[in-house]
């Protein structure tokens, strides 16, 4: 083991313990090489005091069982109507699988119960067609989760519920069980071990892939129409974060150490779902002048930047706001009014391992929103190395002239010949 690796993930222990998390594991992850490590990772994070509610799938073990019966199945993943016969089969799928899940978890030590704290109710007819055996999930029992959660035991969900009201089994699933257990409960987040890789391409100039996403852009992505699984995820990954989860993991779980590899580390291997992504961005303070440092250090040497000392840094902390996630300082950016109505953003910087993937255009939309809201009505921005980025979120390159005096002024005397871009952002009268 690599020390520096063990201090990462220890530095998550106090953000993460007394949180719930929220598992959904795809049936064909379950069936992989990657499952037996899987458990023992899970049996880690519960002796980490993280809250873990476990819901699996079993798509991939119903298709199995409609095969070796020789039968036309009508629906597998629990998304489409689901006829007498293929209920029938993913009754003795589901149970076989639970048996297993629930042993796997027995020999490392997790304590686990299965659950039926998720109701369901027939899907009914959908768009004139009769669902069947398709279940609607009707209430969640969260006392029931949270007195099992209390007792340090992994409540254990399957793609499965019953009625309240016949006491009829009706196929689910299991990412809208995941779902609508986070939300029930208030979770931190959910991950989605998927059974397939997640490389997501934004449909961009620049074809960046990207590891975290808004709700926004994973709306756009799930009615893209990717694999009927991926698209499912972030569906209910939007969902989600709209009832107030503040982040959903999607990885592929097929990797036996996707799991910790998400969860322990900045970077992450999969894609993440915010919620608010403006909630990640707050004043500077003046414990933040280290990191701040850190980052600036490394555009004085590229030579994006002027250098900064740290009582310049002191007495300019008020115009810096930094962007966070899990409390590591991945980005910043300061603003300042120029003369009236005129603005200037400055100082953009972004983690050299978070570059890329749309925290810069995050950040310089943030500084546009706070200067509106001051009454700006135009907004400057100066760049020696990516002008054409400032020019992809709707900034003109202007003649120095254009800026006001004192401004102009000090970018003679840097000597730097900085482009001046300019944005006008509020109504001219």
């Amino acid at each position: 083991m690599v020390i520096a690796d063990l201090r990462g993930i220890l530095s998550y222990v106090p953000q993460f313990r007394g949180r719930t998390f929220v598992v959904a594991i795809d049936g064909a992850v379950l069936s992989s090489l990657a499952f037996q490590q899987l458990l023992v990772d899970l049996a880690m994070l519960q002796s980490l005091e993280i809250r873990v509610v476990l819901v699996y799938g079993a798509a991939a073990q119903v298709a199995a069982e409609v095969k070796s019966r020789g039968i036309m199945g009508t629906n597998t993943d629990g998304t489409g109507p689901v006829d007498r016969q293929t209920m029938d089969a993913s009754r003795a799928a589901i149970a076989m699988l639970g048996s297993e899940l629930m042993a796997g978890l027995t020999t490392v030590g997790v304590r686990a119960s299965s659950s039926n704290a998720v109701s369901v109710k027939p899907a009914g007819i959908v768009a004139g067609i009769d669902q069947q055996f398709l279940g609607r999930i009707d209430k969640v029992d969260t006392r029931a989760l949270e007195v099992s959660l209390d007792e340090g035991i992994m409540p254990v969900i399957s793609p499965m519920g019953f009625s309240m009201h016949s006491g009829e089994a009706l196929r689910m699933n299991s990412d809208a069980v995941a779902q609508a257990v986070a939300r029930a409960l208030g979770s931190d987040k959910i991950v989605f071990l998927a059974e397939e890789p997640i490389a997501v391409e934004l449909d961009r100039d620049d074809q960046q892939v990207s590891v975290e996403l808004s709700i926004e852009v994973a709306n756009h992505l799930q009615a893209a129409g990717r694999s009927v699984n991926l698209t499912s995820k972030f569906r209910h990954a939007a969902k989600a974060c709209q009832d107030g989860v503040a982040r959903v993991h999607i990885i592929d779980g097929r990797d036996p150490d996707s799991l910790l590899n998400e969860l322990f580390s900045h970077e992450g291997v999969g894609v993440m779902v915010h919620a608010d992504a403006y909630q990640g961005i707050r004043p500077a303070q003046t414990k933040d002048i280290p990191e701040l440092q850190i980052l600036i250090h490394s555009a004085i040497e590229e030579g994006d930047l002027l250098p900064r000392s740290q009582e310049e840094l002191e007495a300019q902390i008020s115009n810096f706001r930094v962007f966070e996630i899990d409390a590591a300082l991945l980005g910043c950016v300061a603003f300042s009014k120029l003369d009236g109505d005129i603005w200037e953003i400055g100082c953009l910087l972004v983690n050299s391992g978070h570059e890329g993937i749309g925290h810069g255009r995050m950040l310089v939309e943030y500084v546009e929103h706070v200067a509106i809201r001051g009454g700006a009505k135009t907004i400057f921005a100066l760049s020696t190395k990516v002008p054409e980025f400032f020019e992809r979120l709707g900034y003109s390159r202007v003649e120095p002239a254009e800026l006001p005096k004192i401004r102009r002024e000090q970018r003679e005397v840097s000597g730097r010949n900085s482009v001046v871009l300019r944005k006008v952002i509020g109504n001219s009268d």
